[in-house]
């Protein structure tokens, strides 16, 4: 007999996050493309509100430290049109 509170339920998504990627039912890159965009333009704000009395040159230093992280960019697919998106951002 199996005890009523060791039973759960599956839940399906469309997209869950594994190892720093967001992985789609539809095998297509736009879900975790838009959210490593979405983590640049966070990291983008924060080194402008917090260096915004630094000097240009320092706060490009500052850009290019911390909002290069694109995790996983390698396995997109290029022809997606939210590469675009990116690449404005």
């Amino acid at each position: 007999m199996v005890h009523r509170s060791f039973l759960l339920a599956i839940e399906f998504v469309d997209k869950w996050p594994h190892l720093g990627r967001i992985i789609s039912a539809t095998r297509d890159d736009k879900a975790d493309i838009m959210s490593k965009r979405n983590t640049l333009c966070q990291h983008i704000n924060n080194v402008l509100c917090f260096f915004a009395s630094r000097d240009t040159i320092t706060k490009l230093k500052l850009m290019k430290a911390y909002c290069n992280s694109f995790y996983g960019y390698v396995l997109w697919d290029l022809t997606n049109a939210s590469i675009r998106d990116v690449c404005i951002a």
